[in-house]
């Protein structure tokens, strides 16, 4: 049997694995950048991947601070060695997964001034402009409860080194090196910077609902999804070190004269940035969404494993208390070479917490025999009969017994308070 269960608005196609844009939604498809299975030390198998997005961010290094506009984008795998996590980065170069590094303008450019930006954005050479590039290290984090078990991330630990780029600095003027990184400890909770500096405090975020998704297989295997939304971490702990390596010469690919020391500019760039800079005269604040998921969806999502059907979880959102929802429809599709059989027991489960108020509408699909690249469709609606958080799902066969119940999908709802 193959089949995929999947929003109504997907597009058929005929057999075979579905694309990543249709078998996830759009907020689940990092999953297809998570790391191979071969990527993870032997021994250690991978058990979550995990994303971090970035953004709407403030970095002050030294005299020198600039906002983080292009959100950055991190996704890792996850194993344990007893309890500590080990973590694989998504890339050989280890940049961070697929945001990689990205360009951040320095105000003021090579004369430091960023009053002069407007005149710098117009030299048509670049003279005047320096570029930095972040190159990110091998991301460590600790979780609330530990890593999987919780997405609250209560420290993203951020190895940094970061090129400076201009027509006169070379190829190697930097700040810390990626062998010899600075590391900036973000934390949701309340920094611990030198006496006499301020405290800075992050923000948890918001807990998204989780989500779970189901496959196929011999077993009732369902694989959870959850998001936190909104988190702010911060750091001033950490210390910056100077500028090194910024040759003028070496810039006009003069580097190996021996008056290549006479025109280095690592004392002026460190004047005009205030580095090296000690811990509580830099910090770092931004935003921060993470994601995790159980393995098994990362496989699914790089097409590592056959797929015998594919739910998406229905989400009826917020529903006042004794009112129902609008329709969803769930929509059964078959992406087997052959037919597809689905049958006529199919329906909500009666022994599943609260499948009482979730009801069936419309089944267009049980008993039906959905041919190759054809689908059919299953109409529910939501009446929560209590405020909070509720759950149910819908199987192949409500008659089984509990031991061999295969579910299509999971359903979720909120009930509100009028």
């Amino acid at each position: 049997m193959g089949l995929a269960l999947l929003p109504a608005s997907a597009s058929a196609q005929d057999g075979g694995q579905l694309p990543i844009d249709e078998l996830f939604p759009p907020e689940a498809r990092w999953l297809a950048d998570c790391p191979p299975d071969e990527a993870f030390p032997e021994g250690h198998p991978p058990l979550y991947c995990l994303n971090v997005k970035a953004y709407d961010g403030d970095l002050k290094l030294g005299d020198t601070q600039a906002t983080i506009d292009d959100p950055i984008e991190i996704t890792v795998g996850i194993s344990l060695d007893g309890t500590t996590p080990v973590i694989v980065m998504s890339d050989e170069e280890g940049e961070g997964g697929a945001g990689g590094p990205s360009e951040v303008r320095v105000p003021g450019g090579i004369l430091g001034i960023p009053e002069l930006d407007p005149l710098i954005e117009q030299d048509p050479l670049g003279v005047l402009s320096v570029t930095a590039t972040p190159h990110l290290g091998k991301v460590d984090a600790a979780a609330e409860g530990g890593i999987g078990n919780s997405t609250h991330l209560e420290r993203i630990s951020l190895p940094l080194s970061i090129q400076l780029n201009n027509l006169l600095f070379g190829d190697r003027c930097s700040i810390g090196t990626p062998e010899n990184p600075f590391v900036i400890n973000l934390t949701t909770g309340t920094t611990e910077p030198p006496e006499g500096v301020e405290p800075l405090s992050g923000d948890e975020g918001v807990e998204q609902p989780q989500e779970d998704y189901y496959f196929g297989g011999d077993t009732d295997n369902f694989d959870p999804m959850s998001w936190r939304l909104g988190a702010r971490s911060v750091d001033n702990t950490f210390a910056v070190p100077g500028a090194n390596n910024c040759d003028t010469l070496r810039g006009l690919g003069l580097g190996g004269t021996p008056f290549a020391s006479l025109v280095n500019l690592d004392s002026v760039i460190n004047s005009q940035t205030g580095l090296p800079a000690p811990a509580g005269r830099n910090h770092m604040k931004i935003s921060v969404d993470t994601a995790f998921a159980d393995w098994d969806l990362a496989r699914i999502a790089r097409g590592d494993v056959p797929i015998e059907f594919f739910a998406w979880p229905v989400q009826f959102g917020d529903v006042e208390v004794g009112s129902q929802s609008e329709v969803e429809t769930l929509t059964v599709r078959n992406v087997a070479e052959g037919p597809m059989s689905v049958p006529a027991e199919a329906g909500l489960d009666p022994d599943f917490a609260d499948d009482d108020q979730f009801e069936v509408v419309e089944d267009r699909c049980a008993g039906q025999t959905i041919a190759p690249g054809e689908e059919c469709g299953v109409d529910l609606r939501f009446t929560p009969s209590s405020a909070g958080q509720k759950r149910g799902r819908f199987l192949q066969d409500k008659t089984a017994l509990a031991f061999r119940k295969k579910p299509f999908a999971v359903l979720g709802g909120f009930g509100v308070d009028p």
